[in-house]
């Protein structure tokens, strides 16, 4: 996408996020708003898996499997080539290690 794309994606997203909103609001109303502001403008996206870290239940759609053969004791120095470890956290869950922690809503 260009800048002149992303510009125009952003101010339709802004304009429907409050309508979707008002609708649904226990949607999520950001990520609806998005999709129809981008089908509204026929913009075509791309579905890709894999690169996100996100939920820890859906290892198949989470990039979780490059810690396959890796006890919990070795994750945070386990070798794994940068080519196959994730490069997006998907701020949508609460991450924790032990009391320290941060969400979408709170650090």
């Amino acid at each position: 996408a260009t800048g002149k794309d992303m510009f125009a994606l952003t101010t339709h997203w802004v304009k429907f996020l409050p309508l979707v909103h008002d609708l649904f609001p226990q949607f999520m109303a950001e990520m609806h708003a998005y999709c129809i502001a981008a089908a509204h403008l026929e913009m075509p996206h791309q579905l890709a898996k894999g690169f996100m870290v996100s939920d820890v239940g859906n290892r198949e759609e989470s990039a979780f499997k490059f810690l396959d053969g890796v006890t919990r004791e070795e994750a945070c120095h386990a070798k794994v080539s940068p080519r196959k470890q994730p490069f997006v956290l998907h701020y949508c869950q609460r991450y924790a290690i032990g009391r320290w922690f941060f969400s979408k809503y709170k650090l």
